[in-house]
């Protein structure tokens, strides 16, 4: 008889576990300047100072939006 091998059995839990990463999302200039009431010039003014956080996709400005939700939620920027 031949032997066979024994079949691997995961251990509790680790056949559930997902490596899916966390989407994030983003807001361009138009969004965020629609979304805050403010011109894209404001908007420069603040990228330049430090003020707002952004990061280029090319020669595209994008905003994480996790990071315009803790600035509204920590302002007194409204939606």
């Amino acid at each position: 008889m031949a032997d066979v091998p024994s079949q691997i059995v995961p251990r509790h839990g680790e056949d559930q576990q997902t490596t899916e990463a966390p989407t994030v999302q983003f807001l361009t200039r138009g969004d965020l300047s629609r979304r805050w009431n403010l011109s894209v010039e404001t908007l420069k003014r603040w990228e330049k100072s430090g003020k707002l956080s952004f990061f280029k996709l090319g020669k595209e400005v994008r905003y994480r939006i996790n990071v315009v939700e803790q600035i509204e939620n920590t302002s007194e920027v409204s939606k």
